[in-house]
This record gives structure tokens, sequence and C-alpha cells, in this order.
């Protein structure tokens, strides 16, 4: 039952998250180092999507009452980090920049909340590249 659970959420994430209008938020930290050149920052997105189920049915009952936190962290070792290092990287030389990113570490925060008669899904991403 909890990797049905887990399952539906990842699968919610992905599938809502790719057709929802954006209702979140992003932030940009940065710290310019000039003695170095280099510059360290820290890019964090929020998000929460709603899942309404009033109309009851399997969802509801699957759903309602259930709390699931999902956390993890990786850095560039973990599989597909490099790729995403090599499309950032594309995308600043793209915009005629000298900078690139050396390495990067991600942070993952998720939590759905089942109610009644929706469900919410709040997560924040935060990228930190090392330039």
């Amino acid at each position: 039952m909890k990797l049905l659970i887990i399952t539906l959420f990842v699968g919610a994430v992905i599938a809502l998250g790719s057709i929802a209008p954006t209702f979140g938020s992003a932030q940009l930290e940065a710290t310019l180092e000039d003695a170095t050149g280099n510059a360290l920052a820290k890019m964090t997105y929020q998000r929460t999507i709603w899942i309404d189920y009033s109309d009851g049915g399997n969802l509801e009952n699957i759903l309602s009452g259930k709390n699931v936190t999902v956390v993890f962290s990786v850095d560039s070792s973990a599989v597909g980090m490099k790729e995403l290092i090599e499309k950032i990287n594309s995308s600043i030389a793209s915009n005629d920049s000298d900078a690139y990113v050396s390495d990067m570490s991600l942070d993952y925060v998720a939590l759905m909340t089942g109610r009644d008669d929706k469900m919410s899904i709040d997560y924040k991403i935060s990228f930190t590249p090392y330039y």
C-alpha cells in the first residue's frame, strides 16, 4: 500500500507538474567571490499542486487522511546529474557567457497531504551549482 501511495505521489508530481499552470515561486541566492572569481549560488523552486477528488471514488479512498513526505539529496555522482550539468552549461554558453557549472547538488522535499475532498502536494527543489 505504501509503495502504491509513493508511486501515485511521484506520478502526480510529474504529470500534473507538467500540465498545471505555474503557481509557485523561485528564489536565487548568490555570493560573488572577488578574490577567486567564483560565484556561489543557490536556486530554490517551490510549488503547490492540488488534486480535487470531491466526487469520491477510489482516489478519495486511497488518499484521504494520508500524509507522505519524500526527502532526498543528490550530488553530481548521481544518475542523470552529469547530463543536467551539461544542459545547464549548454544553456549558459548559448547566452554568450564564459561561466560554467563544474559541480552541482540538488535537495528535494515534498509533502503530500490528503484531506477529505482534496490533496495537496507541496514540493521544493534547491539546486546548488558550483562554478
